[in-house]
């Protein structure tokens, strides 16, 4: 099986608290569908920012990765941090 439908990513980034809904309406309308991918929020912030997780797998991740990242640039605080995985054994 070709390594890049098994690739995973993971992403994540701080989103001001103040701007999470207008991301949140941004990531819905990406366009990405039900099969696009999970977003995630850490439990328990106070700061003021919130930790967003995207988590991208299979044939399209890195396009749907590039679609957010363009998407979601206005509401990022920082930086956008990409882990890259493949499974020790394939499903």
């Amino acid at each position: 099986m070709n390594a890049e439908v098994l690739l995973e990513l993971y992403v994540y980034y701080s989103v001001d608290a103040a701007q999470a809904e207008a991301a949140l309406r941004a990531f819905d309308q990406a366009g990405l569908g039900l099969s696009g991918p999970r977003l995630l929020r850490r439990e328990h912030e106070s700061t003021g920012q919130q930790t967003w997780m995207e988590i991208h797998c299979g044939a399209q991740a890195q396009e749907s990765e590039a679609r957010l990242a363009a998407v979601l640039a206005p509401y990022i605080s920082g930086t956008r941090h990409i882990e890259r995985f493949l499974p020790l054994r394939p499903a």
